[in-house]
């Protein structure tokens, strides 16, 4: 993980297609990073936003390589996918969890005993 105002990732959340760097040295954004200039060396980056409900932007997933890289169409739709399954899946456990959270409150509000009583079950 790098600190977001050298992370990849901060451009890649701002837009809504992958990003695809073939080399980051010939990159003006990246040319001076010090991810590029020192370790991980990083050449070639593509990453895909990763979306919420409502269009939230939660993060990014991506893939790196010391070496420079032509774009790969096939490439960047897998990584589209993947961080559109990514995306569902946290908006899953979200819904998961408001539902759990929505629960245990409506059985506090019916009392302590009716919350235990559940529990013992």
């Amino acid at each position: 993980q790098a600190p977001r105002d050298t992370a990849f990732c901060a451009y890649t959340i701002l837009s809504d297609e992958v990003l695809w760097v073939e080399d980051a040295r010939a990159d003006a954004r990246f040319a001076d990073n010090p991810l590029v200039t020192g370790g991980p060396r990083i050449r070639h980056y593509a990453g895909a936003p990763i979306l919420g409900g409502e269009g939230r932007r939660l993060g990014a997933l991506c893939v790196i390589s010391p070496e420079p890289r032509q774009r790969d169409w096939e490439l960047s739709m897998t990584l589209s996918r993947l961080a559109a399954l990514a995306g569902e899946e946290i908006c899953r456990r979200e819904a998961e969890q408001s539902a759990t959270a929505l629960y245990v409150s409506g059985l506090l509000q019916m009392g302590g005993g009716a919350l235990v009583g559940m529990l013992a079950r």
